[in-house]
């Protein structure tokens, strides 16, 4: 049974996998969970202003969510071999 907050606020899979699985560290993944947060800010700002202005804060999005996500594939595959 979940508690309640595991409830409210559900983990990201992309974020919570690669620690677990893929061994790319709990330092490692915290840091690019905290680049992906200041990545949201920045484009959220930048839409705000310009619409054209937010390829900066979306990059700094989708590199670090890429980049866990894959690790957490690549530490699934090694897991089942």
């Amino acid at each position: 049974m979940p508690r309640a907050s595991q409830e409210r606020y559900p983990r990201h899979p992309a974020i919570d996998l690669p620690p677990r699985v893929a061994s790319v560290g709990i330092v490692r993944a915290a840091l690019l969970g905290a680049l992906f947060i200041v990545g949201r800010a920045v484009y959220f700002v930048g839409y705000t202003r310009a619409a054209e202005a937010r390829h900066t804060g979306f990059l700094l999005s989708i590199v670090p969510n890429t980049i866990l996500l894959f690790g957490g594939l690549v530490g699934v595959v090694r897991a089942l071999f």
